[in-house]
């Protein structure tokens, strides 16, 4: 975090087919260029002398989502944050399209 506090906001929505989710934050940003290898296995922005991290979270993450078939990218400006989104098709989540007590929770 380069920002004295930082800021995250999560949301969803929905369209006839799919879940839409983003997670936002105001970080320090990430260069365009780098927007698909932070999804590869093992990659840091920063070397292992900087950061204790290993680059496994986001590749997971990817790796889940596409196993129920849905997508996942990142938006993200240097100084002003990122946008990470994700959908998941509605067929994933049968018993939130039936249940109202559920589908209020989640859209």
């Amino acid at each position: 975090m380069d920002k004295p506090q930082g800021d995250i906001k999560i949301g969803c929505s929905k369209n006839e087919k799919y879940w839409e989710f983003y997670v936002a934050d105001n970080g320090p940003g990430i260069e365009e260029k780098y927007f698909k290898k932070i999804f590869d296995l093992f990659e840091t922005l920063h070397s292992c002398d900087e950061t204790d991290r290993i680059g496994a979270g986001l590749s997971l993450v990817k790796k889940i989502i596409e196993m129920y078939e849905g997508q996942i990218w990142v938006t993200s400006r240097l100084g002003c944050g990122s946008i990470f989104f994700f959908s998941l098709p509605k067929k994933v989540f049968p018993a939130v399209n039936n249940n109202k007590h559920l589908s209020g929770i989640i859209g």
